[in-house]
C-alpha cells in the first residue's frame, strides 16, 4: 500500500530551503564572519558530543543550524523515521532507520569513552599532573638545546662500559701482582686487579665526563657547578694515580727477579723502566678509551640529560598505567561499537526487503541530497574564515574540549590547515 505523501511533507520543506549564495540563508551565515573572527578564542564541536550537529563547527557554525536549519531537517528525519518504525519485521519488532541508529551508536559510544576517559583521569591525577609538569620542562629544555634529543646513557651500557675497561686491566695487570711480597694468593692478587682496573674505570667514568660537560661545569657565575667540576676531577685524578702506582709497584716486583735470573745465567736483562712504562701505558690507553667512550654516551649539559632520563621514567609510567586502565577499556568499548554496528546493518538488510521500504528509502535520499549541499555551504564557510584567519591572525589554533556533561576530560589544539581538513558529518539523532 502506497505510503500518504502528506507524511513527508517536511522532507520537502527541508529540501526546498533555498542555499545559494545571494539567498537570505547563505548571507546570514556568511554575514558571521567578520564577528567571528574577531574572538580571541574559537572553540569547535567534537564529533559524538551530545546536542551537536555536527563535529568541528564554530559556534557560529552551530548557531546558524541550530536557529535556521535543524528545526527543519529534525522534522524531516522524524517523518521518515516514523514511517520506518511502522514497518514490521516480526510480531513484535518494527524498523528502525539506520541512519538514525548508526548516529545514536557513535554518540552512545563517545559517551562512554569520556566516562572512561573521566574516571581514569580522576583515579590518575597526580600522575598525570607530574607527566603534564615534567613534558613541558622536557620540551622547554628541548627547544632550548636546538631541537636535539638528550643523550640518556641506558645503566646496562654504563655497566658494560666499567667492565671493559675493569676485565682487560685484570688480565694485563693480574701477573704483576702476583709476584708482589705481601700477595700470599692468587685470589689477593686477582682482588688487587679487580680493585685497580675498578678505579680506573670510576676515574675515566669522573673524567669522561668533565671533559664533556666542561663547558657546563666552568660557567664563571655558578659556584655550585665549579665545585662539583673539581670534585670530579680531584677525584678521577687521585684514583687514576693511585691505580697507576699500584701498577708500577707491582710491575717493580715482577720485573725485578727478571733482571737478577738474566744476570745469573749471563743473559741482556729486560729493560727495568721500560717494562715499567710499557705496562703504564697500557693501563693508561685503557683509561682513555674509557674517556672517549664516556663522553660519547653522556650529554654536554648533564641537567638536560637528567631531565630527559626523568621525563622518559614518568612517561613509561604514565602508558603502562593507561595501557591497563584507558586503552585495554577504551578498545573493549570500540569493539563492542563494532559489534552494534553489524547486528543494526543486519536489522536494515531484513529492511531493504520490505516493499514498502523502498518508498520511504527516496525519502531518506531526497535529505541525503539536501545534507550534501548543506555540507558544500559549511565548508565554504570553513574557508572563507580560514583564509581570513591565516590573512589576519597568522598562526592561530582552534581549541576542541572533549567533555562529558559539564566536566572537560582532554582538550587539543587544532591549527587552521588541519581545521580546513577536518570532515562534517551531520548528526541525525542530535538535533
Amino acid at each position: 500500500m502506497p505510503l500518504d505523501a502528506s507524511k513527508f511533507a517536511s522532507v520537502e520543506a527541508y529540501s526546498e530551503l533555498n542555499l545559494e549564495e545571494g539567498t537570505e540563508l547563505h548571507t546570514a551565515l556568511m554575514s558571521r564572519i567578520d564577528s567571528e573572527i574577531q574572538q580571541d578564542r574559537i572553540t569547535l564541536t567534537v564529533d559524538g558530543d551530545d546536542n551537536s550537529p555536527a563535529g568541528g563547527l564554530t559556534n557560529s557554525m552551530r548557531a546558524w543550524l541550530q536557529g535556521r536549519i535543524i528545526p527543519a531537517r529534525a522534522q524531516a528525519i522524524s517523518a521518515v523515521e516514523d514511517a520506518v518504525g511502522r514497518i514490521a519485521l516480526g510480531r513484535t519488532v518494527n524498523g528502525k532507520l539506520l541512519e538514525v541508529e548508526k548516529d545514536k551508536l557513535k554518540h552512545e559510544r563517545a559517551r562512554k569513552r569520556s566516562e572512561v576517559t573521566s574516571a581514569y583521569r580522576t583515579r590518575n591525577s597526580e600522575l598525570l599532573s607530574n607527566y603534564e609538569r615534567l613534558s613541558n620542562e622536557h620540551d622547554a629544555m628541548y627547544v632550548r638545546h636546538g631541537n636535539r634529543d638528550a643523550k640518556v646513557p641506558k645503566l646496562w651500557v654504563e655497566l658494560l662500559l666499567f667492565f671493559a675497561v675493569l676485565i682487560p686491566e685484570s688480565l694485563i695487570n693480574y701477573e704483576s701482582f702476583l709476584r708482589v711480597p705481601l700477595v700470599q694468593s692468587g685470589a689477593m692478587a686477582l682482588g688487587l686487579t679487580i680493585v685497580v682496573g675498578a678505579f680506573i674505570a670510576i676515574a675515566a667514568n669522573q673524567i669522561g665526563t668533565i671533559l664533556k660537560q666542561f663547558n657546563y661545569y666552568r660557567r664563571a657565575d655558578d659556584p655550585k657547578r665549579q665545585a662539583e667540576f673539581w670534585r670530579k676531577s680531584i677525584l678521577g685524578l687521585v684514583l687514576l694515580s693511585v691505580a697507576l702506582s699500584m701498577v708500577g709497584y707491582a710491575r717493580l716486583y715482577y720485573i725485578q727477579p727478571l733482571i737478577e735470573r738474566a744476570l745469573l745465567l749471563g743473559q741482556t736483562p729486560p729493560e727495568l723502566w721500560s717494562s715499567i712504562g710499557g705496562l703504564l701505558l697500557g693501563n693508561f690507553g685503557i683509561f682513555l678509551a674509557g674517556v672517549i667512550f664516556t663522553g660519547w654516551l653522556h650529554d654536554a649539559d648533564p641537567e638536560y640529560s637528567d631531565k630527559a632520563r626523568e621525563f622518559r621514567k614518568a612517561e613509561k609510567r604514565k602508558n603502562a598505567v593507561q595501557k591497563k586502565e584507558l586503552d585495554n577499556r577504551l578498545d573493549q568499548i570500540n569493539r563492542r561499537y563494532q559489534d552494534d554496528l553489524e547486528h543494526a546493518d543486519q536489522m536494515h538488510q531484513q529492511l531493504l526487503a520490505k516493499p514498502e521500504y523502498s518508498e520511504v528509502a527516496a525519502w531518506v535520499s531526497q535529505i541525503k541530497s539536501k545534507d550534501k549541499q548543506l555540507v558544500g555551504l559549511l565548508y565554504t564557510y570553513k574557508e572563507r574564515l580560514t583564509e581570513r584567519l591565516a590573512r589576519e591572525r597568522p598562526g592561530f589554533t582552534f581549541d576542541q574540549h572533549f567533555a562529558i556533561g559539564d566536566t572537560v576530560v582532554d582538550s587539543r589544539k587544532i591549527t587552521l590547515s588541519d581545521y580546513a581538513a577536518m570532515p562534517i558529518d551531520l548528526s541525525w539523532s542530535q538535533n
